[in-house]
């Protein structure tokens, strides 16, 4: 497996390459982006890294598992933190959904 780096606006793309045993041998790529999706401004941008490498087409399944917790009493949790679940929980998870839903069903 090759592995190469390249920056991108939302952060780092890392691409990984190689062959599949379980797949007959087929040469295949996972691109990987690390971005905050607590934080949407780096959403956005993300998804904007995603449509402008046409990467959105390439995409066969999606898996919705971003999440936080905090172990607090619920009166007791800052606001900050209560905005961050919120964000990342729902909102980051519910935009990405929508993003990528239509390729999909296209597909």
């Amino acid at each position: 497996t090759d592995a190469g780096t390249s920056k991108s606006p939302s952060g780092e793309v890392m691409s990984f390459t190689g062959t599949s045993p379980g797949r007959k041998g087929t040469p295949g790529r996972i691109d990987l982006i690390s971005v905050d999706l607590s934080k949407d401004d780096q959403l956005d941008q993300m998804l904007k890294t995603l449509y402008d490498n046409d990467y959105v087409s390439l995409i066969d399944f999606y898996v919705l598992n971003a999440g936080i917790a905090y172990s607090s009493k619920f009166n007791s949790l800052p606001m900050d933190k209560l905005q961050q679940i919120i964000q990342l929980n729902i909102f980051a998870n519910t935009k990405l959904a929508r993003s990528v839903l239509p390729h999909l069903v296209e597909r």
